[in-house]
């Protein structure tokens, strides 16, 4: 039998920063998608760089909160993880 000892402070943590950085990598693609959009209007009104960057931007907003969703994601599993955990050393506590 092993012992493995499991730090939920560090869970925690983790989860906490990994939170935190989905949400600027979030606020970074919006600032991104913004800046393109406002290119595509002001800028490239037409022909083919216009299209190729409008297709480019649509790819682009299909990241919208792809970094938040991850984040939740990690959360539910984290406490998924630690909840099992618990269950599993009960008898310990």
């Amino acid at each position: 039998m092993y012992d493995v000892i499991v730090k939920d402070e560090e869970f925690e943590s983790s989860s906490a920063t990994i939170k935190t950085a989905c949400g600027k990598i979030d606020e970074l693609i919006e600032k991104y998608i913004e800046i393109m959009t406002k290119a595509i209007q002001q800028g490239f009104v037409s022909g083919e760089s216009a299209d190729a960057l409008s297709v480019y931007v649509e790819q682009a907003n299909q990241l919208r909160n792809a970094m938040s969703c991850f984040a939740l994601n990690h959360e539910t599993v984290k406490n998924l993880f630690l909840n099992e955990i618990d269950e599993a050393d009960s008898y310990l506590y």
